[in-house]
């Protein structure tokens, strides 16, 4: 019996981007009380951006696309919260969060919109979530996306305060907005 099959485009490329400093990464938290607000400060980051890629159809797989975050370079905004962030986050022991762009599957039906695959890793914990983005590339490669995530599936309990009587809730949302210019070589 003679059967067909195809075989899907792995030849690797790579590129190279320079993340804006307008680019904004936020965490929100809210609390029986009231809500926070943590900002990625980006002058505290790498700008560089190296991924290895392939692309089959409308699907691009990454094996190298990573962006490190220093637990330190969020600020909420009051030097007691930015403290209660960093044990929630068991920075003595994992300093960084972990994105790891897996997969990007491209909305065939409008040209701005897709649907990424990504790894997340908190308070050394790994966990994989999808991501819809918003793409715009005039001039450089725009991803905004929204993503709702759960503390406890990350083994992080979180924190209370006043004898328990304020507490994070355990969802929280980290908004993205990632503005990239490609560097050539």
């Amino acid at each position: 019996m003679l059967m067909g099959f195809t075989i899907p485009n792995t030849e690797y490329k790579t590129a190279k981007f320079i993340i804006e400093d307008s680019s904004k990464i936020e965490i929100f938290a809210s609390t029986n009380v009231n809500t926070i607000d943590c900002f990625l400060q980006f002058e505290s980051v790498s700008p560089k951006l190296d991924i290895v890629y392939t692309e089959n159809g409308n699907t691009i797989k990454f094996k190298k696309a990573q962006l490190k975050m220093a637990n330190s370079c969020f600020d909420c905004g009051n030097k007691m919260i930015n403290k209660d962030l960093l044990k929630m986050l068991d920075t003595d022991n994992n300093p960084h969060i972990y994105l790891n762009l897996k997969e990007v599957s491209l909305n065939s039906y409008t040209q701005n919109s897709a649907t990424a695959l990504i790894s997340i890793t908190m308070a050394g914990v790994t966990r994989e979530a999808p991501l819809d983005l918003e793409i715009d590339k005039d001039r450089q490669l725009r991803t905004k996306g929204c993503l709702s995530l759960n503390l406890k599936d990350f083994e992080i309990d979180p924190p209370k305060k006043a004898m328990g009587l304020v507490a994070v809730q355990n969802e929280i949302t980290i908004n993205l907005d990632l503005i990239m210019k490609p560097v050539s070589e």
